[in-house]
């Protein structure tokens, strides 16, 4: 009970010191404003881009598929790479999983010691896969818009 009584005068003390000074309140006020409305937005942004899943559909249903290269392969210790034979042969052979995509960050070496990312080379079903039907701008492509191209060509 003592503890109530005295957070209750304390509470009824700051009040009455930040009332003798209005300057003073309204640099608070406003410092407090900035500060939370800073970390709510950065949190926010965090939240958004590194915690959430990326995709649209059911997150809990999708998988990630790593390969385990052979000593001597010249994929062996690169991250995220899969040959396209091996990607053609998850697609083909899975009973269990329903859709695959694919995807390679593409580098460009353009000085000596510069190296620039980028965008994604994807498959055709990268975005439905993901849930993205509609883009903001242009459009996306779909497996129905990949033409069938000859084995040597």
């Amino acid at each position: 009970m003592r503890f109530f009584d005295s957070f209750a005068q304390d509470i009824r003390y700051g009040a009455r010191s930040l009332a003798r000074r209005p300057l003073l309140t309204s640099a608070v006020v406003i410092t407090l404003l900035v500060g939370i409305g800073m970390n709510t937005a950065v949190f926010a942004a965090l939240d958004g881009m590194c915690f959430r899943p990326r995709v649209e559909k059911d997150p809990d249903s999708f998988i990630q598929v790593l390969t385990n290269y052979p000593e001597g392969s010249p994929n062996r210790g690169v991250a995220w790479a899969t040959s396209l034979a091996d990607y053609r042969a998850f697609r083909s052979q899975s009973r269990t999983v329903t859709s695959f995509a694919a995807w390679r960050v593409v580098q460009a070496r353009l000085d000596d010691d510069l190296q620039v990312e980028l965008p994604l080379l994807v498959t055709c079903d990268f975005f439905s896969l993901y849930g993205l039907e509609d883009a903001r701008q242009g459009r996306l492509f779909r497996p129905r818009n990949a033409r069938k191209r000859a084995p040597n060509g």
